[in-house]
């Protein structure tokens, strides 16, 4: 076995705690030996087969990566409308938060948005009835000292 050097990963939850990385030779020779077959055997395409074919080939390649790329790109448009309404299909049944009631249902009362955002602090409070959001302080803005 050949020495590898002990990385702590970000992850773990002590700083104290690594994690050691290894890479077998196996992998590597086996890695080396698949692009070493991949440059042949395009020495062998570019030297014996003839232009038509290699240019039939990179259209076919061509059309692929286009059908990928489209498909992709709709994949991704389609999952922004479905976001967008708030409705996901039968597997995973997704409500917009409405923040009328809590999660046990009591009436919550807040102030505007734009006051909630300005606010230095919040109160959030809670008795049987109602759930209450409460500004503090508005936040005030800092004072330029610079030039």
């Amino acid at each position: 076995m050949q020495p590898t050097e002990t990385k702590v990963s970000a992850l773990t939850p002590y700083i104290n705690v690594a994690i050691e990385r290894r890479r077998p030779i196996g992998l590597s020779l086996a890695l080396a030996f698949g692009w070493v077959l991949f440059a042949l055997w395009w020495r062998v395409v570019l030297t014996v087969e003839s232009t038509d074919f290699f240019l039939r080939a990179l259209a076919i390649l061509g059309v692929g990566m286009a059908v990928v790329f489209t498909t992709s790109r709709w994949w991704v448009a389609h999952n922004k409308r479905l976001a967008r309404k708030g409705n996901r299909g039968l597997t995973s049944r997704y409500a917009v938060p409405s923040w009328a009631h809590d999660a046990i249902d009591r009436p919550v009362v807040m102030q505007s948005r734009s006051e909630l955002a300005a606010a230095a602090v919040i109160t959030i409070s809670a008795d049987g009835q109602t759930k209450r959001y409460d500004v503090e302080s508005p936040r005030t803005p800092v004072p330029n000292s610079g030039s």
